[in-house]
């Protein structure tokens, strides 16, 4: 037992000493985490958003109803004008980051089952400018979508009262309509957790990853070195040695999630939920699977620079395919990145966030278990071709 405490010693000693390293792997993921958590949050400033609405028809009232509720308060200001002129000065002057103008036919054209449009002034913020013209085009897709729906099951014949019952009817169902489908949905591309906790799952998984790709370098350094072979003639167990290296790499990526979560939590607010034992177990497989795959990547590719370039691809890949850094990206990608560690590992971290139930959480857990126990079994048949005993 003595080879398997001072080999972990050893080597964890070895990481710390690595200012740089340890910089990177502790001081980058909360770097991002903060400036994405920070630039997609619900904290950003609302969007300032001018509208002079030249319709006076049945629509009207669905419009201010709409600009006027307070759940979009935290997210956008509407301020009426009373001219198209005095948007185009807002915008310039930087008084309205966005400008939108409603024609006069903007109800006839939408009770008509015409397309329905509105005029947009974009103002100087890519992000605000972004922001306002999708909650423009939400609003307008609602709209007629729900006119679609009311001429296919009223028909034609109840459409023409829209000054009154329309008006009464139309308002509260249409505002149901569009609170539902935009303050309902407004988070949807980070699902039920917030930006900030979306980026802080996905990075500490990410980075959790790349701190286990020291077990198969040190083994690749030491068979170059030469010092290797040496080590397989003591009479010690060589499964001693390599359990050393594997929990000194584990101490150290434990004291790495530790921080990125304590920090996170403490300074930046992210809410990690109260399930610590299983966050610990979901960090703890998350550590061991990428010591399994970087021993994989070096007893295909032999060389050290090649298996950190390698390993850092697979795990840049698969952060992407999980939606670890761009969320939303579609069904077709997501799915492909349900064959990743990251997938579940961050999903069941999320599941924890959100207060999950406990059977989602522990499914999640099981699979990245067997995705663990996969990769670590492939790599312990494989040892021989890293340490190059019969390659």
């Amino acid at each position: 037992m003595k080879i398997w405490y001072f080999t972990a010693y050893y080597d964890f000693v070895q990481y710390i000493r690595m200012k740089v390293v340890v910089i990177i792997m502790f001081g980058l993921p909360l770097l991002l985490i903060f400036l994405l958590g920070s630039a997609f949050s619900g904290g950003m400033k609302p969007v300032k958003i001018a509208v002079y609405n030249a319709d006076k028809g049945a629509m009207q009232s669905s419009v201010q109803a709409f600009m006027n509720d307070p759940a979009l308060t935290a997210t956008a200001v509407f301020k009426s004008t009373h001219s198209e002129t005095e948007i185009l000065n807002g915008v310039k002057n930087g008084s309205a980051d966005y400008g939108i103008v409603i024609p006069a036919d903007f109800s006839e054209q939408a009770l008509a089952g015409r397309d329905a449009y509105m005029n947009s002034y974009p103002g100087r913020g890519d992000m605000e400018n972004r922001f306002a013209e999708a909650l423009m085009n939400r609003f307008l897709s609602v709209i007629q979508t729900k006119q679609t729906i009311e001429a296919v099951m009223g028909g034609s014949g109840g459409t023409t009262t829209s000054t009154s019952q329309s008006e009464a009817s139309s308002s509260r169902v249409e505002e149901a309509i569009v609170l539902a489908e935009l303050v309902g949905g407004s988070s949807s591309a980070f699902g039920e957790v917030s930006a900030i906790q979306y980026y802080a799952g996905s990075y500490l998984i990410m980075f959790l990853l790349y701190s286990g790709m020291p077990a198969a370098l040190s083994l690749l350094d030491e068979k170059r070195r030469g010092t290797l072979g040496r080590l397989y003639s003591l009479p010690q167990r060589w499964s001693l040695i390599i359990a050393g290296r594997i929990t000194s790499i584990t101490i150290f990526a434990a004291i790495q999630s530790l921080t990125i979560i304590v920090f996170s939590w403490l300074v930046f607010g992210v809410e990690w939920g109260n399930r610590l034992g299983q966050l610990a177990l979901v960090c703890l497989l998350a550590s061991l699977s990428a010591v399994g795959l970087s021993l994989v990547i070096a007893s295909i590719v032999k060389t050290e620079k090649a298996t950190q370039s390698v390993f850092s691809i697979i795990v840049l890949l698969m952060t992407f395919l999980s939606g670890g850094m761009v969320p939303d990206l579609g069904d077709t990608v997501l799915n492909v990145g349900k064959f990743t560690v990251n997938h579940w590992a961050v999903t069941t971290i999320r599941q924890m966030m959100d207060g999950g139930a406990d059977i989602l959480v522990w499914k999640g857990i099981g699979i990245l278990a067997g995705i663990t126990v996969l990769l670590l079994t492939i790599a312990l048949l494989r040892m021989k071709k890293v340490v190059g005993m019969d390659a």
